[in-house]
């Protein structure tokens, strides 16, 4: 709603307020992780007079580290996740 992203990878319950992005292939948990963080950088930009909407989600770009065919490097979000000094704290599914 105000552009604050968290990762669950576990059932959860929640208002119509909350939009639940799921991705079209699996992604491990760290990178899910990575994510969720790069999402929450752009917080700023939604207050509650701009609301983060379905509508506003699809015009929403966000910067990736990407592979040399363009496409979003999981695997270095996923290293870079495991490489941070509590990363031993974190399970995977």
């Amino acid at each position: 709603m105000f552009g604050y992203c968290v990762f669950r990878d576990y059932e959860f319950c929640c208002d119509d307020n909350i939009l639940i992005f799921k991705p079209k292939k699996r992604i491990s948990s760290y990178a899910m992780m990575f994510l969720s963080t790069v999402i929450n950088l752009d917080g700023y930009k939604c207050a509650y007079g701009r609301q983060y909407r379905k509508k506003t989600q699809m015009g929403h770009r966000i910067q990736l580290p990407v592979t040399e065919n363009g496409e979003p490097d999981f695997e270095l979000m996923e290293r870079y996740i495991k490489a941070l000094p509590y990363s031993c704290n974190i399970r995977e599914e």
